[in-house]
């Protein structure tokens, strides 16, 4: 089977083909220059072909750590009965799901994890999922680890939910519903095992030093691969993880990309604040708030 990966990025975005182990790349590579008044950039472009069949919707392998410690996974949420989803708040509010993320479980055909931000703790959250057009289905949300304002730059809990039971290679609806507002309906794409190609993006260091650049890049690559069903993130997402304006920017990029296609987020040394001056972190807080993965690696 063959993979197609749209890479840009600086030290960490061009090293993750050499990261991802891939072989028989047959593809191309071109630079591209972006400027700014104080420092321009290198920004690399990189579309390749490779071998990588455990994307495409079989059992994905065992993942090495992050390089801080790792997080417990999130407990085990049994699904809702479709019957309890009515009378539903209909528009989202200011204080509804802000931050949404998809991030692929360890069976990207038949489940997909969803998480998101409240700006407050909230019970009752649930995600409403169905094939396009479809019956409803609803599983509950479980609370994970929550930014702190030292931290993070904003005190916020982060929720999350894996809908399951879903059809491979099959376009899904999806919303989450609280009772401070609902999301959209929004639409992904599961894993097809029988595909004969995956279409990727890759990118890194999405640093605050890079303001713009990486939305621009972003949707530079996703006109160039429209139909890339994933993206990963090599690391760097901010330059300090203290500043809530830097995660505000970073999701502000990242756009509804995150929100109808799957992320894989590595942790760099800025989100740990590792040889980096004058920063704090407390454990990569917000980072690990953010972003999640399937709980199949090493402990």
């Amino acid at each position: 089977s063959r993979t197609k990966v749209t890479c840009s990025g600086g030290y960490a975005g061009t090293s993750l083909i050499k990261g991802l182990g891939l072989s028989g790349v047959d593809g191309w590579y071109r630079h591209r220059v972006e400027r700014r008044a104080a420092r321009p950039r290198l920004r690399g472009l990189l579309v390749v072909a490779a071998a990588v069949p455990v994307l495409m919707g079989a059992a994905m392998p065992a993942v090495a750590p992050a390089v801080a410690p790792a997080v417990a996974p999130a407990p085990a949420v049994a699904p809702v009965s479709a019957a309890r989803s009515a009378a539903l708040p209909s528009a989202a509010s200011s204080s509804g799901p802000s931050r949404i993320l998809l991030t692929p479980t360890a069976d990207p055909a038949t489940s997909q994890r969803v998480s998101w931000t409240m700006s407050a703790r909230t019970k009752g959250q649930k995600v409403q999922y169905r094939v396009a057009g479809g019956p409803v289905q609803s599983v509950r949300a479980a609370r994970g680890p929550a930014t702190t304002v030292k931290d993070s730059g904003s005190a916020q809990p982060r929720y999350s939910a894996t809908l399951v039971g879903l059809t491979p290679g099959t376009a899904h609806e999806y919303r989450i519903v609280t009772p401070r507002g609902s999301s959209k309906w929004r639409t992904f794409t599961t894993a097809n095992p029988a595909a004969a190609s995956l279409t990727m993006i890759g990118l890194g260091d999405t640093q605050v030093d890079n303001r713009g650049v990486p939305r621009s890049t972003l949707r530079r690559a996703l006109a160039d691969a429209p139909g890339a069903q994933l993206v990963l993130q090599a690391g760097d997402v901010v330059d300090r993880p203290y500043k809530g304006s830097q995660w505000a920017d970073l999701f502000a990029a990242m756009g509804s990309a995150a929100r109808t296609r799957n992320w894989v987020v590595s942790i760099g040394n800025h989100e740990q604040c590792v040889l980096v001056l004058k920063c704090r972190s407390n454990e990569a807080e917000a980072f690990r708030s953010y972003f999640d993965w399937p709980d199949n690696g090493f402990p």
